[in-house]
C-alpha cells in the first residue's frame, strides 16, 4: 500500500507565511513560483474579471477602482 507521505511532501511544521505568494518576489524565481502556484477555476475567473476591468479602464480612458482580498483557501 502506498502512503500519502510517499506521494507528496508533507512538512512537519508550517508557518503563517508559508502559503503566501508574493508576486513581487515570485517573478524573480519563476520556476519555483510556477511549481507552487495552483490556478483553480475560481482564480482563473477572478483574473479574467480583473483583466477585463483593466481593459475597460485602458480603452475608455477612465480610472477604475478595485479591491482584491483573499485568505488562504479562498476560492
Amino acid at each position: 500500500m502506498t502512503l500519502l507521505r510517499e506521494v507528496i511532501e508533507i512538512p512537519e511544521r508550517v508557518h503563517a507565511g508559508d502559503y503566501v505568494l508574493r508576486l513581487s518576489e515570485g517573478v524573480e524565481r519563476v520556476d519555483e513560483t510556477l511549481d507552487h502556484y495552483v490556478v483553480t477555476p475560481a482564480i482563473a475567473r477572478a483574473f479574467d474579471a480583473a483583466l477585463g476591468l483593466i481593459a475597460t479602464a485602458v480603452t475608455s480612458g477612465r480610472s477604475q477602482a478595485a479591491f482584491l482580498h483573499g485568505s488562504f483557501g479562498t476560492p
